[in-house]
């Protein structure tokens, strides 16, 4: 079963923050079973997301405290 959650993505190119459906897995059993997998998933960059302006590749959004 396929799980997605709303993230915020940044993109370098367009210097911008975006918040987008990402696609966190899909067997949870393989994810669960692998650690580098687990935690791919559980930071959002288990698959590649794309800016829908520039199309470069996007990167997770780490807010500063």
């Amino acid at each position: 079963m396929s799980n997605f959650r709303m993230m915020k993505l940044y993109c370098e190119k367009c210097d911008e923050v975006m918040e987008q459906p990402v696609l966190l897995s899909t067997n949870s059993w393989m994810i669960n079973a692998d650690p580098k997998l687990k935690k791919k998933a559980e930071d959002g960059t288990l698959f590649k997301n794309f800016c829908p302006n520039c199309n470069s590749e996007l990167k997770a959004y780490k807010e500063e405290e």
